[in-house]
C-alpha cells in the first residue's frame, strides 16, 4: 500500500519549482482547501504538495487539509527558512531542536519564548 506524503511550501518562490518536478511524475494540478496544490504517484509513495502562505498559521492550516483531505501519514514543510544563515539554495536541513519565535509572556514575568507548560524548545 502506498503511503500519503504531504508537503507545505509557504510561497510560490518556493512551491513552482517543485510543481514544474512534478510534472515529470504526471502530477495533477489541482486545490485542496481553496489552496493550489499538485499530486503525483512516485514508487511507494502519493505525494500533494500545497502551496500554503507564509507563516505557521497558514502552514498549519494547509497540514491540516493534507491530513484530513489527502489522508497524509507524513507532512513535511519544504522550503526556505528565514532564520537560517549560511543556507545555500538545494541545501537539505533538518531540524535538532526547535523554538517559539514569536511568543513573548515578558509581561507576565516569563523569558521571551517560554510557555507556562512547555521548554523554550523542544528537543527530538
Amino acid at each position: 500500500m502506498k503511503k500519503n506524503i504531504g508537503i507545505v511550501f509557504a510561497d510560490e518562490m518556493e512551491y513552482a519549482p517543485f510543481e514544474k518536478l512534478a510534472e515529470n511524475f504526471g502530477a495533477k494540478k489541482e486545490t485542496l482547501c481553496g489552496l493550489e496544490s499538485v499530486s503525483f504517484e512516485l514508487k511507494k509513495f502519493f505525494v500533494t504538495a500545497v502551496k500554503s502562505g507564509i507563516g505557521k498559521v497558514n502552514a498549519a492550516f494547509a497540514a491540516s487539509c493534507l491530513i484530513l483531505e489527502k489522508k497524509a501519514e507524513i507532512v513535511l514543510n519544504a522550503g526556505l527558512s528565514g532564520a537560517i544563515s549560511k543556507v545555500c539554495r538545494g541545501d537539505i536541513v533538518a531540524g535538532e531542536s526547535f523554538a517559539e519565535c514569536d511568543f513573548d509572556l515578558t509581561a507576565i514575568g516569563y523569558e521571551l519564548g517560554k510557555k507556562p507548560d512547555g521548554d523554550l524548545s523542544v528537543h527530538y
